[in-house]
């Protein structure tokens, strides 16, 4: 069998155990299979997703249901490296740029201050551009808890992270970090995604390899 065979095979494998399983352990495989790569972006993207490795691991177009997602982390950034980054991706126009970013910057100890001064920086370029804005609070950080804790504080939409949504490492999340925060962002990606799109999970993108 050869490689494009053993993958088609494996993709049709997936959707048979999707179909199989109830809502809940859907629910629970496609937060996985989210969680196994960031996958492509779409060339005009609605919605742009900016960060650090936080946002880079995730397949944030499975996981929220909307293609109109473009993944634009990038592992170890701080938030200076973002809003250094950010003029290339808005000239992709984005509707909305959703942010989260802070945790390299507390593991640097760069004062929270700038930290903050960068995230708005960032939101006002946005706005210069005629994209919305939003920030999510990073998850917390029990080695840097009173660097990040501001950081947090000035998010305009707070995930109800705790420590129990950390990896092994006590920075990363864990699946149940990523589903909080998938709850905490699908309200405001129903507003600018197609509503047909965000609300049909019935064919994960891991199932449409035979439609493209």
């Amino acid at each position: 069998m050869n490689r494009t065979a053993a993958i088609t095979a494996t993709l049709v494998a997936i959707c048979l155990v999707l179909a199989a399983v109830g809502w809940r352990e859907r629910s629970r495989l496609e937060l996985w299979l989210a969680m196994q790569g960031a996958g492509s972006n779409p060339e005009h993207p609605l919605i742009a997703m900016l960060g650090d490795s936080l946002v880079d691991s995730v397949n944030w177009r499975l996981l929220l249901h909307c293609d109109g997602i473009g993944n634009y982390g990038a592992r170890g950034d701080t938030t200076a490296q973002m809003l250094a980054r950010l003029p290339r991706i808005l000239q992709l126009k984005p509707k909305l740029l959703m942010v989260m970013g802070g945790t390299n910057d507390a593991l640097l100890e760069i004062a929270p201050q700038e930290t903050i001064a960068n995230l708005r920086a960032m939101e006002a370029e946005a706005t210069r551009n005629g994209t919305a804005y939003i920030s999510f609070s990073p998850p917390p950080l029990p080695v840097k808890a009173d660097v990040l804790a501001p950081v947090r504080a000035a998010a305009s939409i707070a995930i109800p992270f705790d420590e129990g949504d950390l990896a092994r490492d006590h920075v990363h999340l864990k699946a149940s970090g990523y589903a909080k925060w998938r709850d905490a962002a699908l309200q405001t990606v129903l507003t600018y995604c197609a509503v047909s799109d965000a609300l049909t999970p019935a064919k994960p993108e891991c199932c449409r390899a035979d439609e493209r």
